[in-house]
């Protein structure tokens, strides 16, 4: 069981925090995808209450991020010219 452990009172608690979804939008790429349900990312991400209107996602290592300067950042200076494709020779 997932919530194996937990007493009552943190079982009430975690059901009330996860019932509302706190990402409205996904970006991978080129496209823009609304999101459904609760996502449990670290607390340091949200930074205005507990939701993130767009979170960026960079489409070859998965990374994400919470601004699009921060995504254009990373894709500049980390993200090597040679591995922007999937893996493979063909």
């Amino acid at each position: 069981d997932e919530h194996e452990g937990m007493d009552e009172a943190a079982l009430k608690e975690h059901e009330e925090v996860t019932k509302v979804k706190n990402v409205a939008m996904l970006e991978l790429g080129q496209y823009q995808m609304d999101t459904w349900y609760f996502s449990p990312l670290p607390k340091e991400m949200f930074r205005d209450g507990g939701l993130i209107d767009v979170l960026y996602v960079d489409e070859f290592s998965l990374n994400f991020f919470t601004r699009k300067s921060e995504l254009l950042r990373f894709q500049a200076k980390e993200l090597p010219k040679n591995r922007r494709h999937p893996p493979g020779n063909e």
